[in-house]
Formats: structure tokens, sequence, C-alpha cells
């Protein structure tokens, strides 16, 4: 699955928790804004964030250890754009 959504400064829920997500892919569509991407529900002055420069992306894979199936929060340096594409695996 494919979508899109827009970014501010305040921090946004971009994805829920889902245990069939395998795969989370997330790109920053914007030429001058970073992203701040966090499994962190608050913006606190300690929160954790893997930052996306302009125009890269980050891929979550269950197959690597990593953690797609958890809730993703972030926000940008302004307004941006990012794409969100999301794998499943098949029912069990």
């Amino acid at each position: 699955m494919m979508r899109k959504e827009t970014l501010t400064t305040e921090l946004k829920k971009i994805t829920v928790y889902d245990k069939m997500r395998v795969v989370l892919l997330i790109q920053n569509l914007d030429t001058s804004n970073n992203v701040y991407i966090t499994d962190k529900p608050k913006d606190e002055p300690n929160t954790p964030y893997f930052l996306l420069a302009p125009r890269e992306t980050i891929v979550f894979m269950k197959e690597f250890g990593d953690q797609p199936e958890i809730e993703y929060y972030a926000k940008a340096d302004g307004e941006t754009n990012i794409t969100i594409i999301e794998f499943f695996k098949e029912g069990e």
C-alpha cells in the first residue's frame, strides 16, 4: 500500500501498529526540509529521531530485525510531503 502524508513542525502519527506489516518505507519528498521519525508519541528534548534529509528514504524490514509493525510518528522542519509504502505478510 502506498500513500502520501504532509508533515509540519508538529509531531504526527504516520502509522498504526500492525503485526502483519513486514516492510515500511518512508521517503522525504522535499528538497530543503529534514524529516524526523520516532516511535515515541511525545516530542520531548530527549526524544530519539531517525533523520531523513531532503530526498532520502528509510526502510524498516522485519527480516533484518527492524520493527516495521510499530507505530511511528514524524515531524519536519516545515511543511513537507512524504511517501509511505507498506508491505504486509499474508494472513495467518
